[in-house]
């Protein structure tokens, strides 16, 4: 199942090259190709199309997810850890990545595969604004980024930022305040937060409601 699903996959990039680029390509020579990768000459191209095409960057977006092994032993960098694929007994890495508004990414990097996500986004927002150069910049990223490390570093480095909220670590008299907003006429609610954690507490907060994904 996993090589018909890595198959699947490999046939859908050649087919897009083919069908969009016009390039028609065996997969011996791509992968011959892999061999020859280098890193910092491909962000460079990936960042300076991206630059390009916005005119400039200046919001980004940062996640990461974990790639793993078919492979029993567990090397410097290949460790088992928490597996978003829900293969724990495999040895895997941390991929962190950004992109841009439109979702091109632009650079990303390894981390140890028993790293925890949240500890990466220090380490990976200042390797990437120490290589390029932002004259403003919003950091967007999820609630697995949501400390109060992090949020102080984002101050500290003066960078803009939004980043998803816990809804159950706020008090109870915000969350009371959230829940007697009627969403259905104004989906949409602006306030600023008093909270149970640190991080949270005298930020502003964005609750936005959807019915489609009420639904689901």
């Amino acid at each position: 199942m996993y090589v018909r699903k890595i198959k699947s996959r490999n046939s859908t990039c050649f087919q897009n090259l083919d069908q969009y680029l016009g390039i028609s390509v065996q997969k011996d020579k791509v992968y011959r190709f892999l061999d020859t990768f280098n890193k910092d000459e491909l962000t460079r191209i990936a960042f300076d199309f991206v630059s390009k095409k916005n005119n400039g960057i200046a919001l980004i977006f940062y996640d990461v997810t974990t790639l793993y092994f078919e492979a029993d032993e567990e090397d410097d960098l290949r460790k088992r850890g928490y597996s978003k694929d829900h293969k724990n007994e495999l040895p895997q890495i941390v991929f962190g990545i950004f992109v841009d508004k439109d979702g091109y990414p632009f650079d990303f990097d390894f981390y140890e595969g028993n790293t925890f996500e949240g500890h990466t986004f220090q380490k990976a927002i200042t390797a990437l604004t120490t290589k390029y150069q932002f004259d403003d910049l919003v950091v967007v990223a999820d609630a697995g980024m949501l400390s109060e490390k992090n949020i102080s570093f984002l101050e500290t480095k003066n960078l803009s930022y939004i980043v998803g909220a816990r809804l159950k670590v706020m008090s109870a008299e915000f969350k009371k305040q959230i829940f007697a907003h009627d969403f259905i006429k104004n989906p949409t609610i602006d306030i600023v937060c008093t909270s149970d954690e640190k991080e949270l507490e005298k930020k502003r907060i964005i609750v936005n409601y959807s019915e489609k994904r009420a639904k689901k």
